[in-house]
């Protein structure tokens, strides 16, 4: 398809551009005014170092290829002298469409300069010194350009790393030709649909439907658009979208009874929908596991002077105690004994005669005894008795003969409370 467009058509297109005036006295902010269709806006620059001026841009012939005559006057100056973490905030006073930055001398002929900015331009005109750039990022030595940021704007930041000799910083507007709209939410969930009206060709730097008004974007990001009308003039705008997914979670939590996640108190399986205001909603599938209270007795053995759980006298006790797994448990010490004296003791004496009284030598307090070993020998050296269990005795028999009345001899090693400790006595057999 071929368009024709009259001379006087033509004509209409010629793009407009209103440069900033500044004022040389202000150094930190510096600030300026743009006359745009008719209206005062004020603008201002603000950085981690200081800005000069110079009577002209430098390199002002260089710029003679540009459709629109640059006035040559006086323009902020700046050697980005901050290094890395270099920080310039340029600011309207009010939102605009498309600002335009003109940048004389970047870099210098040892020292490319490279610029990052905080939103998508276009360059527009390069009179030279470029060495590389993409949709945000600029490295020039000796450059002489003009970015344009399409859309609308309020504030347009660039980050700095490397200090020069100096390069001339201006800024001005690029009004749109004619209105252009564009309709539709900035954020949706898996895509987002814009639709723009004012022209007749619409070219999107992406998106599913890249030539056509609408358009369908699967991915965050900010997108431009060239809007041409029937008289072919054009115009450029961009639009900053949030493409978010739908996240769904699975999750399995245990909760004591009576407990709650949520708002749930039994166990099963359950699905929620969060919804979010941009219709992506969170899918959080849960399974709740509910662990019972658990009721326990149990006895317990203690020294004088000692305590368990906090008890220290002989008795009955009911405790709420923790249990493992975080759910509380009742606990009913049924029998708690304190033992008047936790050393351990033999007998001097045992008569092994029937009468039911002191018949069995053994251990009198076998509390916290872990290994044990007990051994008894006769008058000539020779062992009658051994054992290693602690609640075990000796009769007086050796061999199924009750021994003769005398003394014994006895040794015994064991341990308590981690430590081995060894004792050894004497003991009366009384038949």
């Amino acid at each position: 398809m071929v368009f024709l467009i009259p001379k006087h058509a033509a004509a209409q297109c010629n793009q407009v551009y209103n440069f900033a005036s500044w004022n040389t006295s202000s150094d930190q902010p510096a600030t300026g005014t743009i006359i745009n269709n008719g209206q005062i806006i004020k603008v201002s620059m603000e950085a981690n170092y200081r800005f000069s001026f110079s009577p002209g841009l430098f390199g002002y012939t260089n710029f003679n290829r540009f459709t629109t005559p640059i006035p040559n006057v006086s323009v902020p100056r700046t050697q980005w002298d901050a290094g890395t973490g270099g920080v310039t905030r340029m600011c309207f006073d009010t939102i605009v469409s498309n600002p335009i930055l003109i940048l004389s001398s970047l870099g210098s002929s040892s020292t490319p300069v490279t610029l990052k900015f905080s939103t998508r331009f276009e360059l527009i005109y390069n009179g030279g010194g470029v060495r590389s750039f993409d949709d945000t990022t600029m490295t020039g030595q000796e450059a002489d350009i003009i970015l344009l940021f399409p859309g609308n704007f309020q504030c347009v930041t660039i980050y700095s790393t490397t200090p020069e000799v100096y390069t001339n910083i201006s800024w001005g507007l690029n009004p749109p030709l004619f209105p252009v709209r564009i309709d539709g939410r900035d954020d949706g969930c898996g895509s987002v649909t814009l639709t723009a009206s004012g022209g007749e060709r619409y070219l999107w730097s992406g998106g599913i439907n890249p030539n056509s008004a609408t358009n369908t974007f699967v991915n965050t990001g900010t997108y431009l658009l060239t809007v041409t009308d029937r008289n072919g003039c054009t115009v450029k705008t961009s639009r900053q979208i949030k493409v978010s997914s739908r996240i769904v979670t699975d999750t399995s939590v245990t909760i004591c009874k009576g407990g709650s996640f949520y708002g749930y108190t039994l166990p099963g399986r359950y699905v929620d929908t969060i919804r979010t205001n941009h219709g992506c909603d969170t899918i959080r599938h849960i399974r709740l596991i509910q662990n019972p209270y658990s009721e326990n007795k149990i006895s317990k053995t203690i020294c004088k002077g000692e305590s368990y759980e906090g008890h220290s006298a002989s008795g009955t006790y009911r405790d709420t105690l923790r249990s493992i797994a975080g759910c509380d448990s009742l606990v009913t010490l049924t029998e708690l004994t304190v033992l008047q004296d936790c050393e351990i003791n033999f007998p001097n004496a045992f008569s092994p005669n029937g009468d039911s009284k002191n018949e069995v030598f053994r251990l009198i307090n076998g509390h916290r005894v872990e290994a044990f070993r007990l051994e008894i020998f006769n008058r000539f050296g020779q062992k009658v008795f051994e054992t290693n269990d602690h609640k075990a005795g000796w009769n007086g028999q050796y061999k199924g003969v009750l021994q003769a009345r005398g003394i014994y001899v006895w040794r015994c090693t064991f341990t308590q409370t981690g430590i081995t400790l060894r004792k050894k006595g004497a003991v009366a057999l009384i038949n």
